[in-house]
């Protein structure tokens, strides 16, 4: 009943997200890249590595740049100055590992203020629950965690939630963290 790949070594987080959240390991949101005016990426490096949704996405970093020159907002979440993050219009050094902390930060700001999609929240279930976790999470607390300033994490909170169409992706960097599983969580909920 167990199976092994390439792939097990640094997506399985992922997968059990999908398949707790979608009913299926393999189901994957792609983002429309050509669209979005906020991206926002955790534990990646697209201008090196060929992720999957680069490779259904041809060319897919180049579009994410074409983006960026028309003005959509590049936040790079990353403890390294990586590749992509040396094109990022914010470039967060965060805690490794600790990223799950940073999206908390970011969905109990986007609660706090009502800047939540409420139409695709009145589809959804369990959002109540979410609320009542948000709530329960302290703003600094969360800031000392992640080592990014809460200040930060408000400005990229409403700036993610104030764009027209915002795009968040996670990988390798954050999946393969003690935390994995719970950052890619958080990741799919914002």
């Amino acid at each position: 009943n167990n199976r092994y790949m390439v792939t097990s070594l640094d997506n399985n987080s992922l997968y059990a997200v999908n398949d707790a959240m979608f009913g299926g390991e393999w189901y994957c949101l792609m983002a429309d890249i050509d669209a979005a005016d906020c991206y926002l990426y955790l534990g990646t490096n697209p201008a090196i590595s060929a992720m999957n949704w680069l490779d259904v996405n041809t060319d897919g970093w180049r579009r994410v740049l074409d983006r960026v020159k028309q003005g959509a907002d590049l936040i790079v979440v990353d403890p390294r100055l990586t590749e992509t993050a040396k094109h990022a219009t914010t470039h967060v050094a965060i805690k490794p590992g600790e990223d799950w902390a940073f999206l908390l930060g970011l969905i109990k700001v986007i609660l706090a203020n009502g800047w939540e999609h409420r139409g695709d929240c009145a589809r959804a279930s369990g959002i109540d629950t979410l609320h009542a976790l948000a709530r329960s999470a302290s703003l600094e607390n969360l800031s000392d965690i992640c080592g990014v300033p809460s200040a930060t994490i408000a400005d990229i909170a409403r700036r993610f939630a104030q764009a027209r169409r915002a795009h968040v992706q996670s990988r390798t960097g954050l999946g393969q963290t003690r935390n994995g599983t719970l950052g890619e969580w958080l990741g799919q909920v914002l």
